[in-house]
């Protein structure tokens, strides 16, 4: 009740200068944490052994080795063969640890 009050005797002008510096420093927590972002692209297989100019089989066992990160987006579906996604970021990553 009081913070109400509080901003009740605020000018508008105040009140959008605060609701900004809100909004910038959530902004800052937001982007300091490194999370996947939901404009991360997702690739196939396919398409991550052309970027590297490696075969298939070579990108389904360095996934199978735990080097390169995927996901299986046929998880928990039985009698399904396994199919691999693998996020951009996991590709700079696995090429970065390559260096």
């Amino acid at each position: 009740m009081e913070i109400n009050t509080k901003l009740a005797l605020l000018t508008p002008q105040e009140l959008q200068e605060l609701l900004t510096l809100a909004a910038l420093e959530a902004l800052k927590q937001h982007t300091a944490t490194p999370v996947a972002s939901y404009a991360d692209t997702v690739l196939t297989v396919r398409e991550v052994a052309k970027r590297l100019r490696r075969s298939e089989k070579f990108v389904r066992d360095e996934i199978a080795r735990g080097r390169l990160g995927a996901d299986n987006s046929n998880k928990g579906v039985s009698g399904v063969r396994a199919s691999w996604r693998v996020r951009e970021t996991d590709v700079a990553h696995y090429l970065k640890r390559l260096r």
